[in-house]
């Protein structure tokens, strides 16, 4: 442990939570934790070692207070340059494959901000292969304690089991798009269920929806799985929008299921559309009357969109899309949360 600490003050030595992306913050709690011991700090997960990249993987446990279990935390290990990169120095972000262009942004609605509570939608858009990509969405129950931490789970599980699986495999028809993505939400829900179990929040407690959307290099198929109040619709190459994801409120309109219930699976659907793809866009409930009107996509929206996504430098692609929420959506159509992730062809 002492080595591992003069490694990680030397800077020589990052660590983050796996499967619970932007929650450094509380590793470093943990690792400071006054009133807390840690016991077998370093000891490797079974089958886990070095990997590629030099990283390894190793398992943090702490000592449980009289009448509480003991909690596990799996961490990576990463090394850091001897010398720290400057900000200036640091080297851009890896641009998304030739053939999909991508986005995703969520951010906080007023409602939220003026409660000071934080941001309970994820989203992200990926691309496991070249000619492969997919968005995800999901969206933290307002009336659960730690939601934000749900939605996290839930996106970094779903990217997660989809690179694994993409290393061995690819989906190259129907029935394999509904294996892959059915097999996803299993993965995003046992993960919620590993975090509520190796922590002192219930599940209900990490209470979020769920929407997945995957395209490949043919783009005559668009493919989605979820459940929840997330939607998306998508725009053939004939410019005629399409609803791929019709979101499921429960008997109310402010109602919807969860990746969090016992009968989780009855409300989970897969849906595609057949068209050849020019775009697709995915939204949290936020957006639900902004991107949609009565059930069918809003053209108004959708299309002038996807114009200028595609059409501004990729350098300020997001400063942009977020200025437009926050100008346009945020306050105005709604005080929720919001969410967008878009793919869209590039290079024919």
């Amino acid at each position: 442990m002492a080595r591992i600490s003069d490694a990680a003050d030397r800077g020589r030595l990052v660590f983050a939570v796996v499967g619970w992306d932007g929650a450094n913050a509380l590793l470093d709690a943990v690792l400071d934790w006054p009133c807390r011991r840690l016991v077998d700090p370093a000891q490797p997960l079974p089958g886990s070692g070095p990997t590629e990249a030099g990283n390894s993987v190793v398992r943090v446990r702490i000592a449980p207070e009289p009448g509480e279990a003991e909690r596990a935390i799996a961490v990576y290990v990463a090394p850091e340059p001897e010398t720290p990169l400057r900000e200036e120095d640091a080297a851009p972000e890896p641009a998304a494959p030739a053939y999909w262009g991508s986005i995703a942004v969520s951010l906080t609605g007023s409602g939220h901000r003026d409660s000071a509570k934080p941001c309970q939608d994820t989203s992200l858009a990926f691309h496991p292969t070249d000619d492969a990509a997919f968005l995800v969405v999901s969206d933290g129950a307002g009336s659960a304690a730690n939601s934000h931490y749900g939605s996290q789970t839930a996106v970094a599980a779903v990217r997660a089991h989809i690179e694994e699986i993409y290393r061995f495999w690819s989906p190259a028809d129907l029935d394999g798009w509904k294996s892959l993505l059915g097999t996803t939400l299993t993965a995003a829900r046992q993960s919620l269920l590993s975090i509520a179990a190796a922590s002192t929040s219930e599940l209900h407690d990490l209470a979020c929806t769920l929407l997945v959307i995957g395209a490949d290099a043919d783009a005559t198929g668009i493919y989605a799985a979820g459940i929840g109040d997330c939607g998306a619709l998508y725009g053939g190459t004939d410019g005629r929008l399409h609803t791929l994801y019709a979101p499921e409120n429960g008997e109310h309109i402010n109602e919807t299921y969860f990746m969090t219930q016992r009968a989780w699976v009855r409300h989970a659907h897969f849906s595609y559309g057949e068209h050849a793809v020019d775009f697709a866009l995915a939204f949290s409930d936020g957006l639900q009357f902004t991107a949609l009107s009565q059930g069918k996509p809003f053209r108004g929206f959708a299309l002038p969109l996807m114009e200028q996504l595609r059409s501004i430098d990729p350098v300020r692609r997001t400063p942009a899309l977020c200025a437009y929420l926050q100008e346009q959506i945020i306050g105005f159509r709604t005080d929720d949360d919001v969410s967008i992730a878009a793919l869209w062809r590039e290079g024919d």
